[in-house]
């Protein structure tokens, strides 16, 4: 894959996603918000587990330079697009959650997409954690599967927290009616 492929989709793609997956949501419509959110829970959960998954091949495998890349060059793009679709479902499910009332799913929701924000900026890049810890001690625990999988754990909770939103939480709508006037 040469840099200007890596480029379009580690940066432009998801970028160009989340415009589009937000005209994509209002053009649905309030009517069916409860599925858009489910189908945007789960399309952002299998992306997101996939990129995870094949981003840790990459920092503990010992394959091949060429492999690592190609995996690499898989999990980013996917990571980030996650997270646009995680955000793009939070923010309906901020709307829905508003809408009926349901203020403890509306902070369950807010809290859990901080919590993964937050999360996500050192899950996945060492940067984050050389900052505050320098780098030896940074990249030993950035290594360590226990960090691996709680990071994962945390990053993913907005998607987790939406997916259950969708489930069990959001089982009336309020239906939008045009004012008249």
């Amino acid at each position: 894959m040469s840099l200007k492929q890596s480029y379009v989709l580690v940066i432009v793609l998801p970028n160009i996603l989340l415009p589009f997956l937000i005209v994509l949501a209002a053009g649905i419509g309030i009517a069916r918000w409860r599925r858009m959110i489910l189908v945007l829970a789960i399309v952002a959960l299998a992306l997101f587990i996939f990129g995870a998954v094949f981003l840790r091949f990459t920092i503990n495998g010992d394959q091949s330079e060429w492999l690592m890349y190609r995996l690499q060059s898989y999990a980013t793009p996917a990571i980030n697009s996650s997270g646009v679709i995680s955000a793009v479902g939070v923010f309906l499910a901020l709307i829905l959650a508003a809408r009926s009332h349901k203020w403890r799913w509306f902070i369950v929701l807010a809290v859990a997409e901080a919590i993964s924000a937050l999360a996500g900026l050192v899950a996945f890049s060492s940067y984050g954690l050389e900052i505050f810890v320098g780098s030896e001690q940074a990249l030993s625990l950035f290594l360590s599967p226990l960090f691996a999988i709680f990071g994962g754990i945390l990053a993913g909770l907005a998607m987790v927290a939406q997916l259950l939103y969708a489930l069990i939480g959001s089982k009336t709508t309020t239906a939008v009616t045009p004012e008249v006037g």
